[in-house]
């Protein structure tokens, strides 16, 4: 069940036409790109990087940043042509891609961290903060910031 905080997510009529849609126009987009009718595809109304996926937070209702990148995440189809995809050895394989998730926003993408953070990986990604914005976020351990 979505749970809305209704302080910074107010209900409106069409809400659920509003999730659909951009939702859909996300996968639309990554659907472009697996399908390579695009290079680069844009969903304006997209973006909303403090939706999860049962909680609507932050004025965002929809989780479409997390939806594309696990869209984008799934296989590459082993049907792609040897010159798209440097094949080892000339064997068709399937891999996943690596995906870069670069936020250009103001102010953390909270719930698309949380999404993706493992313990166990290799990969530390760092995040450059203001001391206040620190103190605040590691206060709550919701991320670890480093600072040069």
């Amino acid at each position: 069940m979505l749970r809305i905080r209704l302080k910074d997510c107010p209900l409106f009529p069409g809400l659920c036409d509003y999730v659909q849609l951009v939702g859909g126009a996300t996968l639309t987009a990554v659907r472009a790109l697996q399908q390579n009718v695009a290079d680069i595809a844009i969903c304006w109304d997209g973006g909303r990087h403090h939706a999860r996926k049962d909680q609507a937070s932050g004025f965002c209702y929809v989780a479409d940043c997390i939806l594309a990148i696990l869209a984008l995440k799934r296989h590459i189809p082993p049907s792609l042509p040897s010159s798209e995809i440097d094949y080892p050895r000339g064997k068709h394989v399937s891999r996943k891609p690596r995906i870069m998730y670069l936020d250009l926003d103001l102010h953390f993408s909270d719930a698309v961290s949380e999404a993706f953070h493992s313990p166990t990986s290799s990969i530390v990604p760092q995040i450059l903060v203001s001391k206040r914005f620190q103190e605040k976020y590691n206060r709550k351990n919701r991320c670890i910031c480093h600072r040069p």
